[in-house]
């Protein structure tokens, strides 16, 4: 059923779906299950508050901040055009797409995701630890929010664990 709502993704993999209350819009947190074809979202990471920037192009996405509500079931305000992304499903995955030819992808270089053409679009939620991960089924790869100093962006690694990244994603 599609929801006329749209959904923030939320990395530890919370979404967020922006419905009218009354004259408003809000973006309030769903279950990734939930989604469907032509859904909007933000993919967010929930400790820090940072979504995605869909405009990272052959780097890697910026993290972008943005503030939830104090019971972390919406957010504030509504995000900027490029933190939006359409879901496509595909096979029992899930793509997020900007337009029909602009995408969140992976590779297996270095840090792995990019947003673009890429072949590797394909991402289911896999639960580790009890925190859901955005995962890349054709490279197996969690998409993290990684930290090197003050400077955040977003990226795939094989794992969820390490000293590199802190934090899960979706």
């Amino acid at each position: 059923m599609r929801h006329s709502l749209l959904k923030l993704l939320s990395l530890v993999l919370f979404l967020f779906v922006a419905g009218n209350v009354g004259a408003e819009t809000k973006w309030v947190k769903t279950d990734p299950a939930e989604l469907a074809e032509g859904d909007v979202v933000v993919i967010y990471e929930l400790y820090d508050g940072y979504a995605m920037a869909k405009d990272g192009g052959t780097s890697t996405p910026k993290a972008v901040k943005l503030t939830l509500s104090t019971d972390k079931t919406q957010l504030k305000t509504t995000p900027a055009a490029n933190l939006q992304w359409t879901v496509k499903r595909d096979n029992g995955y899930y793509q997020f797409y900007d337009s029909e030819t602009t995408y969140l992808y992976c590779n297996k270089n270095d840090n792995g995701l990019r947003v673009g053409d890429g072949t590797h679009k394909d991402f289911e939620i896999k639960i580790v630890d009890d925190r859901q991960w955005l995962f890349n089924v054709g490279q197996k790869r969690y998409v993290v929010l990684y930290q090197s100093g003050s400077v955040k962006d977003w990226r795939s690694y094989e794992n969820t664990t390490g000293n590199t990244y802190k934090y899960t994603t979706i």
